[in-house]
């Protein structure tokens, strides 16, 4: 089972963390698709983060075990909106997964309210 965690620590302000730890087991190798989506969803949200040129942002991309970290402090308010909205569109494709494969992927969302961040904890 592929183990989703999406967080917005406490007294952190302006970080964001994604994490996928292990494997989906649905099919085959090359051929299992809730790995695939699980991973092209964290590839998308990295790609995604470079592309708009954030300059604090961490990436392991290793098959097991996806690590995607990234600080918005010291961002235009632009970006810091920006940010927030990639790594909430990407949470949100994990969950939708995550309930359609329920046996294969598991995700667990911590969004702590954290001064001055955009939003509010859900």
């Amino acid at each position: 089972m592929i183990e989703v965690m999406y967080e917005r620590p406490e007294g952190k302000e302006g970080m964001f963390s994604l994490k996928l730890k292990g494997h989906a087991c649905y099919g085959g190798k090359g051929g299992d698709i809730v790995c695939a989506a699980a991973s092209f969803m964290a590839q998308s949200l990295a790609f995604r983060l470079e592309d708009n040129e954030i300059r604090k942002i961490k990436t392991d991309l290793n098959s097991g075990n996806i690590l995607i970290e990234c600080c918005s402090l010291g961002e235009t308010v632009e970006k810091k909106i920006r940010i927030e909205e990639i790594f909430e569109f990407a949470a949100a494709g994990l969950k939708v997964l995550s309930e359609n494969f329920e046996k294969n992927l598991k995700s667990v969302s911590r969004k702590y309210k954290v001064p001055g961040t955009l939003r509010t904890s859900r």
